[in-house]
């Protein structure tokens, strides 16, 4: 940590770094629990706004927390959802589970994603054994000269179904097979602290496997 802190200071001291750190942690069976303030603790003066923005809407319907999203299928290739510190640069965890997105390098970097770079498990079960890369399935267009791209590993198997949730600073992939005795859950989030934008500025993701 006293390294990743020294980059830190660097790059706050205009010197090029490219320091970026995953904190990853495998959870067995079970869930991490989280939770949100409620609305109460949360709520604003108001005071006229819903008259002077032409607003019918009661105070509980606008500061009502509603479902987060779930997006699946064609939806999940548009998803890239930013982890990095504040001011730090980020990698985004796509919606299949994939790492997107590399802006890491002093410099907008969307579309640079890093070759052969993924999490994958192993599992052996009533004597057989599977291994899959902790994604859904590529999805189409296929726009190269070749149709797969060669760093995205395509001829690795990959988990059937996914689901995204994310609300912001925290994000889930849910990861399913019907050829695999377990469902992985991928948890991403940035370890923001409310009042320390010292800490908050650390260029650190945190990812948590969960089976």
């Amino acid at each position: 940590m006293k390294k990743l802190i020294n980059h830190a200071e660097k790059r706050r001291s205009g010197i090029i770094t490219y320091a970026f750190l995953f904190i990853i942690l495998i959870i067995g069976p079970g869930r991490m629990a989280t939770g949100l303030d409620s609305p109460e603790s949360l709520a604003l003066d108001s005071g006229n706004i819903q008259e002077r923005l032409g607003l019918s809407s009661s105070d509980d319907e606008l500061f009502r927390f509603g479902r987060p999203g779930i997006y699946r299928g064609e939806q999940l290739r548009e998803i890239a959802f930013p982890l990095g510190g504040i001011g730090t640069g980020t990698v985004s965890l796509g919606g299949r589970g994939n790492l997107r997105d590399w802006e890491i390098f002093n410099r907008p970097g969307k579309g640079i994603n890093f070759p052969f770079t993924f999490f994958a498990i192993f599992v052996e079960s009533d004597g057989k054994k599977f291994s899959r890369v902790l994604e859904g399935q590529l999805a189409p267009p296929y726009t190269t000269g070749f149709g797969y791209r060669r760093e995205e590993v395509p001829g690795l198997p990959r988990f059937r179904n996914a689901l995204f949730r994310g609300e912001y600073p925290m994000a889930e992939v849910e990861l399913s097979d019907p050829d695999l005795p377990v469902t992985v859950t991928v948890e991403a989030f940035n370890p923001f602290i409310p009042g320390d934008a010292e800490n908050s500025g650390l260029p650190v993701a945190s990812v948590i496997l969960i089976s």
